[in-house]
């Protein structure tokens, strides 16, 4: 599957989802519901690390994507960070900061999974 996700620590407050290579609409969707059914298992808070290193093109249709993960953002969902995000996943975040989507509201970009831990680290 061309998008992982995982437990980044034990206690289970970090959610790394990791985009490798191609992936479509419905590999995002996937991704979307399975982490919302883990988000809905804790009764805490829980940052995500969307992790774009490896991916290597990003659908056109994420705006669809965004569309559908923002009627699936669960209540304890924490800081989102980007890390090597590409222009246009940067420029929908800008949308949708505009828009007003709840997933955007805490969206962060780093450089790397570390730097994405360091500034969840800072936050708390």
């Amino acid at each position: 599957m061309p998008i992982t996700v995982t437990w980044h620590d034990e206690q289970e407050r970090i959610l790394l989802e990791i985009f490798e290579g191609e992936w479509g609409l419905d590999d995002y969707m996937q991704m979307v519901d399975t982490a919302a059914s883990l988000l809905s298992q804790k009764d805490h808070e829980v940052d995500i690390v969307v992790d774009f290193s490896n991916s290597k093109v990003v659908p056109r249709e994420i705006v669809t994507g965004a569309r559908y993960a923002e009627k699936r953002v669960p209540p304890n969902q924490g800081t989102v960070i980007f890390v090597n995000a590409g222009a246009l996943i940067s420029t929908y975040v800008g949308i949708s900061k505009r828009l007003g989507f709840k997933a955007s509201s805490r969206l962060e970009n780093a450089s790397s999974v570390d730097e994405a831990i360091q500034k969840l680290n800072k936050l708390k």
